[in-house]
């Protein structure tokens, strides 16, 4: 499994728990200072807009660079947040890491990655997990087992008034939480 110690992962145990809220926070914060890459997952196929810049289009997966800040997509609120760049991964679990890889090897040397997709967890390690969690918990079976990876869970997270500088900051360029007692 590799690790990828740049990548900030977040994941959910539902929908509508706050992830792509959580991410613009961070990117708010952080990327006045600080270059940061947001990537975005979907296991279901939105289609391709005509300002989305096509990277791959295959059988396996679908991979468009967002280039527009006002259609309210997740990945358009990312960009318009501050993010330097934003990829949207549309692929069935089973291929999101083959989908992710491919856009790491796009990347290059990317300092700092953000990214919403709780199904990578299955397959990587970053340097950091963050799962958020409705006390409405719904059991999504196949999160059930990325869950037990969480490093951290933020319970709540859309009706807290905690900063995003509580769970995570920036520091020498790498993601940092050594102030956190995770789990």
């Amino acid at each position: 499994m590799n690790k990828l110690d740049n990548l900030l992962l977040i994941g959910g145990n539902a929908r509508n728990v706050g992830k792509t809220t959580f991410i613009c926070d961070i990117l708010k914060t952080f990327s006045h200072n600080n270059d940061i890459v947001a990537i975005k997952t979907s296991c279901h196929f939105h289609g391709i807009s005509p300002t989305d810049i096509i990277i791959a289009n295959n059988e396996e997966f679908v991979i468009v660079k967002e280039t527009v800040t006002n259609t309210g997509k997740d990945s358009a609120r990312m960009l318009a947040s501050g993010a330097k760049e934003v990829f949207f991964i549309q692929a069935k679990d089973k291929y999101v890491e083959k989908a992710f890889n491919f856009i790491i090897d796009y990347l290059k040397n990317t300092p700092l990655i953000i990214c919403e997709s709780a199904a990578l967890r299955m397959f990587l390690i970053p340097h950091f997990f963050i799962t958020l969690v409705t006390s409405k918990y719904i059991e999504i079976p196949t999160n059930k087992l990325v869950l037990k990876k969480a490093d951290l869970f933020i319970e709540n997270y859309l009706e807290s008034d905690k900063k995003v500088e509580s769970y995570i900051s920036i520091k020498n360029n790498k993601w940092d939480y050594s102030y956190i007692t995770p789990k």
